[in-house]
């Protein structure tokens, strides 16, 4: 199954700002995505909408590096 990196355009603090998530398909990893940002912070639907986060299909070889890193304190 592959992995989705899934970012948010434009995150606000105290926010997520990406995953990265196996799933079946690109919908499914915005789905996953949305459900963990939606029980811990406002309605929000970044994560389902394109126009507000990026979801890039990542292969799984390759040579070593940092998938996410994701820090933004508020």
């Amino acid at each position: 199954m592959p992995l989705y990196l899934v970012k948010a355009n434009e995150p606000d603090w105290d926010d997520y700002i990406g995953f990265v998530i196996r799933a079946t398909d690109e919908e499914r990893a915005r789905v996953i995505a949305h459900c963990k940002t939606r029980f811990e912070q406002r309605k929000d639907l970044t994560f389902l909408n394109p126009s507000q986060s990026t979801c890039e299909r990542i292969l799984e070889d390759g040579d070593e590096e940092i998938i996410i890193d994701s820090f933004k304190a508020g």
